[in-house]
């Protein structure tokens, strides 16, 4: 039975053993018949569309429960959610993509979302707003190509690539250099 009255020096090693725990579960990395590197994509329904992300990014998968807005911050930035004490910053990846409005649900920012994915890049935990989950998909670096040209300007900038079955790839790093992301509390 898990104690939830932890202390912080218990908080911390238990931290430490789920990283290790993650870091051993980790299957090798595989190659493509022709030698190319495998890679795992957690993909992700956002609108009408499909995304895929690094699943070494992916610290965990939740149902939708709270959201709390942060007035003069961007429409994108949907709220912050409560992650076991810890406050997240919650992505509208739709908004921030600039999707079509997925169903006929209200213009609020979350509507519509049944889960969130929290990411880690590089130590920053954010929360993607996603309508689904729908799996957890392999592909080969050969498989992969390069993203179409027309697409957005910010949709070009950090979708790295598409796969046979037309699942664009997410560079949750670029996502997280956009300036416009960046809340500047002086010029709000």
């Amino acid at each position: 039975m898990i104690d939830l009255d932890l202390t912080q020096a218990e908080k911390e090693i238990q931290r430490i053993l789920e990283d290790r725990a993650r870091e051993l579960a980790r299957l090798p990395k595989q190659k493509t018949k022709t030698g190319g590197e495998i890679q795992e994509f957690l993909i992700l329904e956002v609108g009408n569309e499909f995304y895929g992300v690094h699943i070494e990014n992916v610290q965990e998968i939740q149902l939708l429960k709270g959201l709390a807005p942060v007035p003069g911050t961007p429409d994108f930035w949907a709220g912050l959610i409560n992650l076991r004490g810890r406050l997240v910053p919650a992505l509208d990846l739709r908004r921030y993509m600039g999707l079509v409005q997925k169903g006929a649900g209200g213009g609020s920012a979350g509507s519509g979302y049944s889960r969130v994915v929290i990411v880690n890049v590089s130590d920053l935990l954010i929360a993607l707003l996603v309508h689904e989950v729908n799996d957890v998909r392999r592909f080969g670096n050969d498989s992969l190509r390069p993203p179409v040209k027309d697409m957005t300007r910010t949709t070009s900038a950090v979708v790295t690539a598409i796969t046979p079955d037309l699942i664009s790839i997410l560079d949750l790093g670029a996502i997280l250099a956009d300036p416009r992301i960046v809340v500047d509390e002086h010029h709000s």
